[in-house]
């Protein structure tokens, strides 16, 4: 009995070790597609549920990976900018101007024109150099980025000057051993920051040799500074959203993460140590963590900068192959019914438009409509009333929206007619 108690222990132990294993290995199967897919559908739920002002991150993934069926989110998020600007007469912050770069950044994603959102200039903010400053580096490296999205840095004279100063900061700021962190105090470079930077002056890497110089010496500093898994530490933790910043910095460069030598450690690449913190629908911030929204979004639009490399596009933050910035062009109209509901009244519905705010409705008893009524409508139906009985209305209706402060519409529906009752 004794024996066949110990065979019974010793196959449960197998079963438990085996088992144990498999899960193991099983978590650890998340390919850098399965992640992109399953956190690109839980940040486009989240997104649509809540698109305003504050979800910057989530735009820019989800403009930056190309997502379907984005246009109505994108078109909402726009608006929230437009009346958040105008509530706050042209203010998003007196201290933090990061705002300013990190709203230039989702709105030129989505192909609109940060230089004029309903008649305000964000772009011209990052002229204010002393105020962009008061969050040190930061500041600067995210001012770069936003004047390099939609080719600002190179548009006139000041501007270009001014980027050209926040590269002087960038490369002045640059510690002893390669590399940069966010306190100026601090001797050591700091991951996050030393690819944040490396992003910003990936731009001016091929015609810059002080650049170039500084540059290649920070991504010695990454190669060096990776740990043994492919991941990366911050200020002593190893977490996710360095490892995702130091993929955006390599793509920017034209490194390919997961197959440059230099940053595979053990077989492992930066890209893998990024998967490690993989959780169902998004990523850890540290591997002991649950879901973390900061990680997610940053994880998201990594592997958006890779999936974009490897498919030869522009890199995350080269915005050039949006072309002009105008708003999604509205469809057509078209009427589904116009019904007599009373003696003087009628019943008109439509279908919906994508991402129209609302719909004008156009009505006469003359064909040609030289004289006529307009009524609007926030639904997909109007009922009219104070007709005249027994004649003949003539109807069309048309779709329309505002962006950058004015009305936009589009084109008219073809006309119905009915007799009133």
């Amino acid at each position: 009995g004794d024996i066949m108690k110990r065979i019974i222990s010793v196959l449960v132990t197998a079963v438990m070790i085996f088992t144990a294993a498999f899960q193991c290995s099983f978590a650890a199967q998340v390919t850098a597609e399965e992640a992109y897919s399953s956190t690109g559908k839980a940040i486009y739920e989240n997104t649509a549920k809540s698109p305003v002002y504050g979800a910057e991150w989530h735009i820019l993934g989800l403009a930056r990976s190309e997502y379907t069926g984005c246009d109505e989110i994108f078109e909402k998020y726009y608006e929230d900018v437009v009346k958040k600007l105008k509530d706050s007469k042209g203010v998003l912050s007196k201290n933090k101007y990061t705002d300013y770069s990190r709203a230039i950044t989702a709105v030129r994603a989505i192909g609109r024109n940060p230089r004029n959102i309903g008649g305000y200039d964000m772009v011209s903010k990052l002229l204010e150099k002393e105020n962009v400053a008061k969050q040190g580096i930061n500041g600067p490296v995210w001012a770069l980025i936003a004047l390099n999205t939609g080719g600002y840095a190179d548009s006139s004279g000041e501007f270009k000057k001014t980027a050209a100063e926040y590269v002087n900061d960038i490369l002045e700021a640059e510690k002893d051993g390669g590399g940069w962190s966010l306190n100026s105090s601090e001797t050591n470079a700091d991951a996050d920051i030393t690819a944040m930077a490396l992003t910003a002056l990936a731009p001016y890497y091929k015609g810059d040799s002080k650049v170039r110089e500084s540059a290649d010496r920070a991504v010695l500093w990454l190669s060096e500074n990776q740990n043994s898994d492919g991941a990366y530490s911050s200020w002593e933790t190893v977490n996710s959203e360095s490892c995702a910043q130091v993929t955006v910095a390599l793509t920017s460069l034209g490194i390919d993460p997961n197959k440059d030598e230099r940053f595979i450690k053990n077989g492992k690449s930066v890209l893998d140590g990024l998967l490690g913190f993989y959780t169902d629908g998004g990523f850890k911030h540290v591997s002991t963590d649950k879901l973390n929204a900061m990680a997610t979004e940053q994880g998201y639009y990594a592997l958006t900068a890779y999936f974009r490399f490897t498919g030869g596009k522009t890199s995350l933050y080269d915005m050039s192959d949006m072309g002009d910035a105008t708003p999604v062009a509205l469809t057509k109209a078209k009427i589904v019914s116009v019904k007599s509901v009373s003696e003087k009244g009628v019943k008109i519905t439509w279908n919906k438009v994508r991402t129209a705010k609302g719909y004008q409705i156009k009505y006469s008893t003359k064909k040609n409509m030289t004289v006529a009524k307009t009524v609007t409508s926030g639904s997909l139906s109007k009922k009219i009333t104070k007709l005249k009985s027994g004649k003949r209305y003539y109807f069309k209706v048309r779709a329309y929206k505002t962006a950058d402060g004015s009305r936009i519409y589009g084109g008219w529906s073809s006309t119905k007619s009915v007799k009133v009752k």
